[in-house]
């Protein structure tokens, strides 16, 4: 099971998920559990002068880990991208795709 931390908005991941419902002073949900903390809910949340959120801790990975990994990413692109034409959006997008996979491992 994942732990739950309590962040500091100002140090939320960016993209983190909300680990429990996320309540006013009142009792209302402002974020129901689940929820994807975009920069701009982070900034409706500021201004709503929450300082707090709940996220599930991310797993920490060794360097090797992290290589394997990158490892995997790179041939399951190059399996989905094995038939499409060698095109410069297509070499774009393949770039893209990759650079973003890869900057959710760290």
């Amino acid at each position: 099971m994942s732990e739950i931390v309590q962040v500091a908005l100002e140090d939320v991941p960016t993209d983190a998920v909300l680990a429990a419902d996320l309540r006013d002073d009142q009792g209302r949900i402002l974020l129901a559990v689940g929820a994807l903390l975009s920069e701009a809910k982070v900034a409706v949340l500021r201004r709503r002068g929450i300082a707090l959120v709940p996220i599930t801790a991310s797993e920490v990975l060794s360097s090797d880990e992290i290589q394997k990994r990158r490892g995997e990413v790179e041939v399951l692109l190059r399996q989905k991208f094995s038939l499409a034409s060698e095109t410069p959006v297509m070499t774009q997008l393949y770039r893209t795709l990759l650079a973003y996979r890869l900057t959710r491992l760290q």
